[in-house]
């Protein structure tokens, strides 16, 4: 490997090249496309390399909230959006923490307030009894809406290499701040509430749930 400078400028190349591979031109695109594979072969770099060099001091870690013991669809609602932002969730007494790509962070709270908003509103009816129960269904339903959204994506436009790089990144950051970091995992009781709040989660309209810095198309 050459040394850093020239490694970065190198990288540089290679993403102005992949920018020209886009290109309506096929001429033009085929002739940008080739250059940037010899490039990676003549440094031993593969895609993942570029996107890791690109993000690699960027990943940052903040307290999102502090709060007493939370509900547990609040903890979900965090949770299941930290994964379809490629961030990190974790928790420590009061204090809510994510970590990752602070753009990937500003989608991921402004859909947090969103969603939030929405759960809210389509469970206002709801008795009391019901009501975390009912909500949780309306998260694990967003959820797997978004996440269906966000592999079709993945699957259409090939940015694999761009989340297995972020977290390979958010991978690295835990073992070296949060060695002993464990996870907790909770059973899901599926009552006739949580069914219910599942199935109604189909209509929550998700099309503002990331603003327009999604990389994904929401329906």
């Amino acid at each position: 490997m050459k040394k850093n400078d020239e490694l970065l400028s190198v990288i540089e190349k290679i993403k102005k090249l992949y920018r020209l591979s886009e290109s309506v031109n096929e001429h033009e695109a085929a002739l940008a496309a080739e250059k940037a594979r010899e490039l990676l072969e003549a440094y031993n770099l593969s895609i993942f390399d570029i996107e890791e060099k690109t993000f690699s001091s960027a990943v940052e870690e903040q307290v999102f909230m502090e709060s007493g013991r939370l509900m547990r669809w609040k903890r979900e609602l965090i949770l299941k959006l930290s994964d379809i932002f490629d961030l990190q969730y974790m928790y420590s007494g009061s204090k809510q923490i994510i970590l990752g790509l602070p753009q990937d962070m500003e989608v991921f709270k402004f859909s947090h307030a969103y969603l939030e908003k929405q759960i809210r509103k389509y469970s206002k009816d709801i008795k009391r009894e019901y009501l975390n129960s009912y909500r949780l269904g309306l998260v694990f339903r967003i959820y797997s809406r978004l996440d269906e959204a966000k592999k079709k994506d993945i699957n259409q436009s090939n940015c694999t290499d761009l989340v297995l790089a972020k977290d390979r990144l958010i991978g690295q950051y835990l073992e070296e701040k949060y060695p002993t970091i464990r996870t907790v995992k909770r059973k899901t009781q599926i009552d006739h509430a949580f069914q219910a709040g599942y199935d109604k989660g189909a209509d929550i309209p998700l099309s503002q749930a990331a603003g327009n810095t999604a990389n994904f198309v929401l329906d």
